[in-house]
């Protein structure tokens, strides 16, 4: 999950934004470094999605970012072992564990 500069104290991440260990996303923003941070847990709408040794990230300059508009973006990691629903129809989305 990545954290925005707008929802770090919000969340009450101020020490994680703080890491200086950085991870390489080539296929984001045609490849970037973010800083990298361990977590509690991570979750969506109360279900608890996190393995062992969820990480959260946070974005470097080279990271384009949403004008405040998002506290922060899910990717494929946090929703690994899950069942993810995007009912367009609808307008709604479902997670659940396997």
């Amino acid at each position: 999950m990545l954290i925005f500069p707008t929802a770090v104290e919000k969340l009450g991440l101020g020490a994680e934004a703080k890491s200086e260990k950085a991870r390489d996303f080539p296929f984001t923003d045609g490849g970037v470094k973010m800083g990298e941070a361990p977590a509690e847990k991570e979750g969506f709408r109360g279900l608890t999605l996190s393995g062992p040794a969820p990480l959260v990230y946070f974005p470097t300059p080279d990271v384009h970012e949403p004008d405040g508009l998002f506290d922060a973006t899910a990717g494929l990691e946090l929703f690994y072992g899950a069942v993810l629903t995007l009912n367009f129809h609808d307008s709604t989305i479902a997670v659940e564990k396997k």
